[in-house]
């Protein structure tokens, strides 16, 4: 898979979370111990650690998948980047929000830093 047809994944997948709720909901998802993931309609985006080895769902010890399903793309595609590519792509989407929803600063800046130091210790 290319960059640019990653990008388009991801922007897909940040398109339905750019909202005041819902990306709230998705990085308190992502450092909530048993949940570390987050998904709607028909995308979804997990951490690894959200799996045990043996697990049928269990893709390794790091990274994020990423699956975007029909009808937001032509067929069902599951990608999985590194940590870091996560956290690149999340912090410019973090940047927007808290432009977007001053109000709402105070929750985001507390779960994006959790997150932020979760997975840069894994």
């Amino acid at each position: 898979m290319n960059l640019n047809e990653v990008d388009n994944l991801f922007e897909i997948y940040f398109g339905c979370m750019r909202s005041e709720y819902y990306f709230i909901k998705m990085i308190e998802a992502f450092v909530t111990p048993g949940i570390e993931g987050y998904g709607r309609e028909c995308v979804c985006c997990v951490l690894a650690s959200a799996f045990k080895k043996g697990e049928e769902e269990y893709f390794g010890e790091t990274g994020v998948k990423l699956c975007i399903n029909e009808p937001a793309v032509s067929r069902d595609v599951e990608i999985i980047v590194s940590y870091e590519e996560f956290l690149r792509r999340l912090r410019i989407e973090y940047s927007n929000y808290l432009l977007n929803y001053p109000k709402k600063s105070q929750d985001a800046i507390k779960y994006f830093k959790t997150l932020e130091e979760k997975l840069e210790k894994a």
